[in-house]
C-alpha cells in the first residue's frame, strides 16, 4: 500500500531524474554548439586562406574582381564575431558545470531508488533534499542557461510521468526543431555561403 510519505520518496525521485535529464542534454547541447563553432571557424579560416593562395597564383574565374576583396573581408569579420562569441560565452565550461551536476544528481537519485517502497523517514528525507538543494547551488550559480528545451527532451524520455498525448508530443518535437534550426541553421548558412563563394570566385556563375 503506498503512503503519502512513499509518494513523497518517488516525488522527489521524479524531480531529481528530470532535473539530471535536463542537465545531460543541455551538456550535450552545449558541447555540440561548441564543437559547430569551431568547426566553422577552422572552414572559413581555410577559406580565407585558400582566396589568398588563388590570389597570389592568379587562379580562378574572378580571381580579379573587387568583390573578392569584399567577400574576404565578409570572411574575416564572420571569423571574429564567431571567436569573440566563443570566448565571451564559456560554452564549454558551462557544459563542463551542467554535466558535473547531472552526474551528481544521478549519484544522488540512486540514493533514492531503495527508499521508494520503504517506510518513510523525515530526517532521512530532509537530508536528502538539502543534499539536492547543494548540488544546485554549488553548480547553478555558475551555470546560467536558458534549458527549457532541453526539460521537454527530459519530459518525454520519462512517459511514466509525463504522460503526454499525441498532439502535445507533437508540439514539442515542433520546439524542439525550431530551436535546433535556430541554434544550428546559422553555421549551415555559413556554410552555404563560403561554398557559393569559392564556386563563384572559382568557376563563375
Amino acid at each position: 500500500m503506498k503512503t503519502h510519505a512513499n509518494c513523497s520518496y518517488r516525488k522527489l525521485y521524479t524531480t531529481i531524474k528530470a532535473a539530471y535529464q535536463t542537465r545531460f542534454y543541455a551538456a550535450r547541447s552545449l558541447r555540440r554548439q561548441s564543437q559547430w563553432s569551431n568547426i566553422t571557424l577552422v572552414i572559413m579560416s581555410l577559406g580565407l586562406i585558400l582566396i589568398s593562395l588563388m590570389q597570389a597564383y592568379e587562379l580562378g574565374k574572378n580571381i580579379d574582381s573587387n568583390f573578392v576583396t569584399l567577400a574576404q573581408a565578409f570572411m574575416a569579420i564572420v571569423i571574429l564575431v564567431y571567436s569573440v562569441a566563443a570566448n565571451s560565452n564559456n560554452v564549454s565550461l558551462i557544459a563542463d558545470r551542467l554535466y558535473s551536476s547531472a552526474s551528481e544528481l544521478t549519484s544522488l537519485s540512486k540514493r533514492l531508488i531503495p527508499l521508494i517502497d520503504t517506510t518513510f523517514t523525515k530526517a532521512t528525507y530532509d537530508n536528502l533534499c538539502k543534499d539536492y538543494d547543494a548540488i544546485l547551488k554549488r553548480y547553478e550559480s555558475q551555470s546560467v542557461y536558458d534549458s527549457e528545451i532541453d526539460y521537454l527532451r527530459a519530459t518525454l524520455r520519462m512517459p511514466e510521468v509525463y504522460n503526454y498525448k499525441f498532439i502535445d508530443k507533437t508540439k514539442i518535437h515542433t520546439r524542439i526543431l525550431a530551436d535546433c534550426v535556430a541554434k544550428f541553421g546559422v553555421y549551415c548558412a555559413t556554410f552555404i555561403v563560403l561554398i557559393a563563394i569559392l564556386y563563384w570566385i572559382a568557376f563563375g556563375l
